[in-house]
């Protein structure tokens, strides 16, 4: 019946919706292929394909007649590509036939070009459909018997694709496919040399004989390699001083919980995620710097790595974890290194090298993980996109293996669709819960303190320090701060303000993160900027998000117009040269690299925890005030407590400021709080004051203020004065806290 499609090349572009280059070369190759006719359905199977991974499927389309394309001359492996894409033309358009006999319609055959996409991509139906080219080739009389029509209905029933017509007829397929095959193979001056039997011998001779030898495929030493590379925590670069040898990833790993994107809905515990075979063939783990998605994916090859029994090694899931920022740097730029071929020959593979053909044979038949770990460690946009594209194109490929991609947000939403398209199902990584918090307190201090006494003094002070601040428990949420936390807490007793642990902690990102991540210096940054210039752009890029207040979710946010000038501005006062083009590469370090900042979307970007942009632009007043001596005390009452006072998204700046400042000038600050009308902003004032004063290390100075603050407290809580229930309710929480300050 046909599908009325306009068969012209634009019609081509618009339907693929691709571009520059890659339009070209889909266009290019439907005519090559002739599946530019009219009325042909699938032509975005083939489209796909031709910008995707066609040299890998001709090899594998190939793969009992050809190992290895390398050994062929160019216009040899054109021939090949053509012959395959006109055998894969010819063979879709035998199944669109057997739909359209079904009385299926043109929307109705859509539905099928991602399972027919997903079909030609399995090794078995692969094998199947390349039968007919060695048949046309063979002088043997029983050629029609070798080729079995019912791997074609057996594998789509295994993939649990779209269900088909009761009607469709496989084996009239097949017959009429052979047919088609073999004229094409008389027709064809090229191709009947390329595949002649005794030219391929000598040929696989001589490959062989120049072939390095290859990996073994010892799943005990395999299973060693993964417990030498992941089973010690990686701790060097946030700490140098002591050793923790005693601990171990598998020992402190608290699984987190997620959240699936789309539905809102609580998944439960990722371990669930990680361990549902059935349920999440294909997935994406987001999280922020520091959340644990690395850690995550190593947990799960241990998972493997340590059991002893050996008959669990090959009944369980293979994990194969490639990070990616590894795989890039090892791919040579005049060849694109596929996934197995990395795995056997890439230096820096975790675990050892496995053999390909093995690995391929594994990857085809048995159960199989394999995580892709750190998409957004991919610094190159077009080299993650086409990582984001072979990773699709693997998936296909090997349908019985299970596929994990962890990533940042930032460098993952450009790949979003496409992945999407593919069935990743995409997961955001929580921050761990107060239980979560305290599990992991507990395990680190049993384990990191060989005098055990001394390890649960620091472990009740580290959960102590967090139980009392807020501010505190925020950072802990992240595994990352919470192991700097407990690391600075080994070390000296955590400080009750928590402009100490801002310090050491920007510090620790700014100096160590790249060193941590094991990737190269900025040159153009380094050599330019220690990790106090970046504190103090970071100080104004702090304030100028304070007084803009714009947000986006939780953050506040900066447009990258604005965050680039103020960079800029930033590292002319510092005297820096070229300082436009190093604000602009310390941006892009700073997203991709460190901890501190992070793209929120759109043309947004951020800190990655509103509490160090706070820190930030509290800092930044400071060094005005102290340092740089720019701004006076009255200047810092009037102009920024006093005209900021109402406004709670400041409590935490102003906060911060007056714990730094000499507590005799922070006893004139919380006296002027006192003294202004706030029953018209929710008593914004006491509220404040109160916040000061809980953030103090030591009040001193500030009993003073104790009193006529407690005065106030009692007006509002006793109701003299007009106040929302929530109001009074904060007043009396309020007064309770100072009681306990009051000197006896």
């Amino acid at each position: 019946m046909g599908c009325g499609w306009v068969a012209d090349r634009t019609d081509v572009i618009l339907k693929f919706n691709l571009v520059g280059v890659e339009e070209r070369k889909a266009v290019e190759w439907l005519v090559l292929v002739g599946a530019e006719a009219v009325g042909f359905a699938f032509k975005k199977v083939l489209a796909d394909l031709a910008v995707g991974a066609l040299e890998d499927y001709v090899k594998g389309f190939f793969t009992d007649s050809i190992k290895d394309l390398v050994g062929l001359a160019q216009k040899d492996k054109k021939s090949l590509k053509v012959a395959c894409g006109k055998a894969l033309k010819e063979f879709l358009a035998l199944v669109q036939q057997e739909l359209e006999d079904a009385d299926l319609n043109e929307s109705q055959l859509k539905r099928y070009e991602k399972p027919l996409k997903k079909f030609i991509w399995d090794e078995s139906v692969k094998a199947a459909l390349e039968k007919p080219f060695q048949m046309a080739l063979s002088d043997s009389t029983e050629k029609n018997a070798s080729f079995t029509p019912e791997i074609f209905a057996q594998r789509w029933g295994e993939l649990r694709l779209e269900p088909l017509p009761s009607s469709l007829d496989w084996g009239r397929v097949a017959k009429r496919y052979q047919k088609k095959v073999e004229h094409m193979v008389r027709a064809s001056e090229e191709l009947r040399p390329i595949l002649d039997s005794r030219n391929l011998e000598k040929m696989r001779q001589i490959m062989e004989q120049s072939a390095p030898i290859a990996p073994d495929w010892d799943l005990r030493h395999y299973q060693a390699g993964l417990l030498d590379a992941y089973d010690k925590l990686d701790l060097e670069g946030l700490d140098s001083s002591r050793s923790y040898d005693p601990l171990r990833l598998w020992d402190m790993f608290v699984p987190q919980t997620v959240r699936e994107r789309g539905n809102g809905a609580m998944s439960g515990s990722v371990l669930e995620l990680l361990n549902g075979r059935e349920n999440y063939r294909y997935a994406v783990i987001l999280g922020s710097p520091g959340s644990g998605k690395s850690t995550l994916a190593r947990y799960k090859a241990l998972q493997w790595a340590r059991q002893e029994d050996a008959q669990y090694l090959t009944s369980q899931e293979l994990p194969l974890l490639i990070e990616l920022r590894n795989y890039i740097e090892n791919r040579p730029k005049e060849k694109n290194l596929d996934f197995l071929e990395y795995l056997q020959n890439g230096t820096g593979v975790k675990g050892g090298n496995l053999d390909r053909r093995e690995l391929h044979s594994s990857l085809s038949a048995s159960p199989s993980l394999v995580i892709f770990d750190g998409l957004d460690e991919v610094l190159d946009d077009g080299d993650r996109e086409n990582v984001a594209i072979d990773i699709v194109n693997f998936s296909n490929r090997y349908p019985q293996a299970r596929v994990l991609i962890t990533s940042r947000l930032s460098g993952y939403e450009q790949q979003s669709q496409k992945l999407r398209a593919a069935e990743f199902r995409e997961f955001d990584l929580q921050d761990l819960d107060s239980e979560q918090i305290k599990d992991f307190i507990r395990r680190w201090h049993d384990l990191a303190f060989e005098n055990k006494a001394d390890g649960w003094e620091k472990r009740d002070r580290l959960q102590r320090s967090i139980d009392n601040s807020p501010a505190f428990r925020e950072l802990a949420g992240n595994p990352l701060l919470l192991t700097m936390m407990a690391i600075l807490n080994s070390n000296q007793e955590l400080p009750d303000d928590r402009i100490t642990l801002y310090q050491e902690s920007s510090k620790v990102l700014l100096q160590l993160w790249d060193a941590k991540k094991h990737l190269p210096a900025d040159s153009k940054v380094s050599d330019n900027l220690e990790y106090q210039d970046k504190q103090e752009i970071l100080r104004q890029v702090a304030y100028r998000m304070q007084l803009d207040a714009r947000k986006v979710g939780n953050n506040l946010a900066i447009e990258r117009s604005a965050l680039q000038g103020t960079m800029t501005e930033a590292m002319k006062n510092l005297g820096i040269h070229d300082s436009r083009s190093v604000a602009l590469r310390l941006r892009q370090q700073l997203e991709t690299r460190s901890f501190i900042l992070c793209f929120l979307g759109g043309d947004n970007y951020g800190f990655v925890h509103r509490s160090f942009q706070e820190f930030f632009c509290a800092w930044y007043l400071v060094e005005r005030y102290e340092r740089k001596q720019n701004l006076t005390l009255a200047e810092l009452k009037r102009d920024i407590f006093g005209r900021h006072w109402q406004d709670t998204a400041w409590h935490e700046v102003l906060s911060l400021v007056a714990c730094w400042i000499d507590q005799r000038f922070s006893r004139e600050i919380l006296e002027d709080l006192l003294a202004v009308d706030g029953k018209d902003y929710g008593f914004a004032n006491l509220f404040l004051a109160v916040k000061c004063l809980q953030d103090m290390r030591r009040i001193g100075q500030l009993q003073s203020a104790i009193a006529p603050l407690e005065q106030q407290l009692n007006s509002v809580a006793g109701g003299q004065a007009p106040v929302t229930p929530t109001v009074r309710d904060r007043a009396v929480e309020s007064l309770a806290f100072l009681a306990q300050l009051r000197t006896p």
